[in-house]
């Protein structure tokens, strides 16, 4: 055989294992699980609230609704045939342990939920499920959302001995230390209002007029009568409708029956399918994975049940920072710009209206609130949030081409860019500080997102003009995202076909990244600081923010090899978690908040900016780190946390935290 023939038959080996390596590939992930039941009970939402205020418990949320409800234990008969909560988010109480429990009428015996030889419990995208296995036969329940203000609870029994049931028997309460100020039966309906500002209605089929009501103080009973049998399957259901502080309910009951709800339900199944398909659409090695593919849709569950419909002051949908903890019950700015760009691949809509929620609170100088809330005077003008307003309409429009999306929001985006200049350069020269409206150090350090980081300890405030201060200390990060910013905005307004104004911020770009090549790179450490002014001094704390202008692409690729040096180092930032907020050397290193716990966010702009300087293999290595040690993100039932210790993984503070999800979500979809 000579050379030729040789090297002919390697090339066609290495084809054939090639071919063999992708079928394999392709075969395995045809074959993975892809559809809504295939994932249940991936997080956790069984629990039986012990009182008013009790943050433990966690439920479903849908539809952008401020009322939730969860599933019962199933190693716990008392609790079987009901659902947990409703937990109401417009005051962060939960209104009942189990607001109905329902039991089966046959003939002259009632057939409870406790008496069932086994119970099936399920948490699937989209819906609450138990199914009660009993002699007599089976009783299946399922609860979805219906609206943002209404659920769905469809119940089905398929009987075994040939029984007919009577009639149902739904018992309700609500928690002692809710006042029911009215109960008023209407036609086949309990309406009542609890602390005296919820409304709450609970409605049966409309051809039903025998109910026989039963109240006293906080317990309540309803004996339903079955009706004419049309099918082997005895079928009921309930309509919860709720509204909020005074807000009146609906006028007159909606015509449901059970096949319209039943409809009603395949829609919202079909809606949810959509979001596992959207996700499992993109060609990513992680997706390969049942483990990876089960993290993703626990990443969905965290983001929709964190969403949020336009309530009081709030005039556009949007997500919460979390529902499990009572301080997170407003939209965040830069929480805000992160969650769109997840939401982009899942729900352009809903990333529109979250982009839209923080720009209805732009003030005429260009100033985003830090944070705002249903009641607006609680809102936060003392500082805003780095500036990723820009990446996140950028992604929103990569995805959908909305140009009219685009031309809406332009405005707010320049006002809000030249804001920064016009009230965050306190020497003018063109580069940026963190700062405050109203003086304080507190706030200055807040605008950063990284509150208590250990790189503002030795910070002072800086009076620039009326309403405007700054810390004595350039940014790095700051004038990375604004570095990036300008960029976007001129990809935004080439889009709508403004070439001169994108010419323009281009040609700012080019000055600015020159600025944070040559002012902001240290060749002694080979790392991005801050700046302290005016004497403009390295502040050497190694943080996130110094691989920011790699993420950007605003270093050279010399001086991001220098950085990349010292991401992989073990004793500063490949730790068992990577991407701690300090390098694990430094003497301030410690797990309190911004000083050493790894957050989702600077994680994700940390491997992107491996990525971007074509560390791909290191990148996946740390990414792979991230996700296997940071403890029970790969766990079915367990939350997704705020952040992660970087030394054991342990999960830390707040649980079902949207940011962490949306990150992690970006991640996997390769996005």
């Amino acid at each position: 055989m000579d050379r030729l023939q040789k090297v002919y038959c390697c090339v066609l080996l290495i084809f054939m294992l090639w071919a063999l390596w992708f079928g394999c590939t392709w075969s395995s992930r045809g074959a993975l699980p892809d559809s809504v039941e295939d994932f249940s009970n991936i997080l956790n939402v069984r629990n039986l609230p012990g009182g008013e205020e009790d943050w433990n418990s966690f439920c479903f949320l849908d539809q952008g609704s401020w009322i939730g409800f969860g599933l019962p234990a199933e190693d716990d008969p008392s609790t079987w045939g009901g659902f947990s909560g409703p937990f109401c988010l417009y005051n962060g109480r939960w209104l009942s342990a189990e607001l109905l429990k329902v039991a089966i009428l046959l003939g002259s015996d009632t057939l409870f939920a406790d008496q069932a030889d086994s119970a099936k419990l399920h948490f699937y995208p989209g819906w609450l499920e138990q199914r009660l296995s009993f002699a007599e036969g089976t009783l299946q329940m399922r609860l979805f959302y219906l609206s943002s203000r209404q659920v769905g609870w469809l119940v089905e029994w398929n009987p075994e001995d040939g029984r007919q049931p009577v009639g149902w028997h739904w018992m309700g309460e609500v928690f002692s230390t809710v006042p029911i100020g009215m109960v008023r039966r209407g036609v086949a309906s309990v309406e009542f209002v609890a602390w005296n500002n919820f409304h709450l209605r609970l409605y049966w089929p409309q051809e039903l007029q025998r109910v026989s009501v039963w109240q006293k103080g906080h317990r309540f009973r309803l004996n339903i009568p079955g009706g004419p049998r049309k099918s082997e399957t005895f079928r009921s259901w309930v309509v919860i409708e709720w509204a909020p502080w005074g807000k009146p309910l609906g006028s007159g009951l909606p015509a449901w029956d059970f096949s319209a709800l039943e409809q009603r339900f395949q829609q919202e199944r079909t809606r949810w399918q959509g979001y596992l398909d959207r996700i499992f659409s993109h060609q990513s090695v992680w997706l390969d994975s049942l483990k990876y593919r089960r993290l993703a849709v626990k990443c969905l569950l965290t983001l929709i049940s964190n969403w949020r419909e336009a309530y009081g002051d709030i005039h556009h949908d949007g997500l919460f920072p979390s529902y499990a903890i009572p301080y997170f019950n407003g939209f965040w700015a830069w929480d805000s710009w992160k969650h769109a760009v997840a939401l982009a691949y899942l729900d352009p809509d809903l990333a529109k209206d979250q982009i839209r929620a923080m720009f209805d609170y732009q003030n005429e100088q260009g100033m985003v609130a830090d944070v705002i809330y249903a009641d607006s005077r609680e809102n936060n003008w003392r500082n805003t949030k780095p500036p990723l307003a820009a990446w996140a309409v950028w992604r929103v429009f990569q995805v959908g081409r909305d140009t009219a999306f685009v031309r809406e929001v332009l405005p707010f985006l320049l006002r809000y860019h030249a804001w920064w200049y016009r009230n965050r350069d306190h020497d003018g020269d063109g580069l940026c500080e963190y700062g405050s409206t109203d003086s304080t150090f507190e706030a200055a350090r807040w605008e950063s997102g990284m509150d208590n980081a250990v790189r503002f300890d030795h910070a002072r405030i800086l009076r620039n003009g009326e309403g405007a201060y700054s810390l004595n200390q350039e940014s790095v990060d700051l004038n990375a995202y604004l570095f990036a910013e300008k960029g976007y905005l001129a990809d935004l307004l080439e889009g709508v076909g403004d070439r001169k104004r994108a010419a323009i911020l281009r040609t700012e770009a080019e000055r600015l990244g020159q600025d944070i090549r040559r002012k902001f790179f240290d060749d002694t450490d080979g790392y991005f600081y801050d700046l302290r002014i005016p004497e403009h001094r390295f502040v050497r704390v190694q943080g996130p923010e110094g691989w920011i202008p790699l993420w950007t692409g605003a270093a050279t690729s010399e001086q991001a090899e220098r950085v990349v040096r010292i991401i992989s180092d073990p004793q500063k930032f490949a730790t068992y978690v990577p991407f701690p907020t300090i390098a694990r050397d430094h003497p301030e290193f410690s797990l309190r908040y911004w000083r050493g716990p790894v957050w989702l966010d600077q994680a994700y702009f940390g491997i992107r900016a491996l990525e971007r300087y074509g560390y791909v293999e290191r990148a996946h290595r740390l990414t792979w780190d991230l996700i296997n040690h940071a403890e029970n993100l790969l766990v079915p039932g367990a939350p997704i946390r705020e952040n992660y210790d970087p030394i054991i993984g342990r999960g830390m503070r707040v649980n079902h935290f949207s940011w962490s999800a949306a990150h992690l979500l970006l991640l996997l979809m390769g996005k």
